[in-house]
Order: C-alpha cells, then sequence, then structure tokens
C-alpha cells in the first residue's frame, strides 16, 4: 500500500505547495508523511521557503 499512497501524496502536496508547507509545517506530519516520501517534497520547499 505504500506505493498507493505515495501516489496519492505526492500530486496533491504539489499542487497545494503552499498550504501543504503550512500545513505540514503546523500539524508535523513529516514523520508520516516520510513512509510516503512526501516529505521530500515538504522539505525541500521548506529550505527554498
Amino acid at each position: 500500500p505504500a506505493p498507493s499512497v505515495n501516489t496519492t501524496v505526492i500530486p496533491e502536496c504539489r499542487e497545494e505547495q503552499f498550504p501543504c508547507t503550512r500545513l505540514y509545517s503546523v500539524h508535523k506530519p513529516v514523520k508520516q508523511c516520510i513512509s510516503y516520501l512526501c516529505v521530500t517534497s515538504v522539505r525541500r520547499m521548506y529550505i527554498i521557503n
């Protein structure tokens, strides 16, 4: 089920880059996202932002 979530999380996170970054930063779901790989996209946004 890992790939299934990854595909759903990646596109959603990418579309909502700004909101996703804020939500993730506040909710700190990085640990959970780390399993899906979304952390990679979110992490880059943190560094760039």
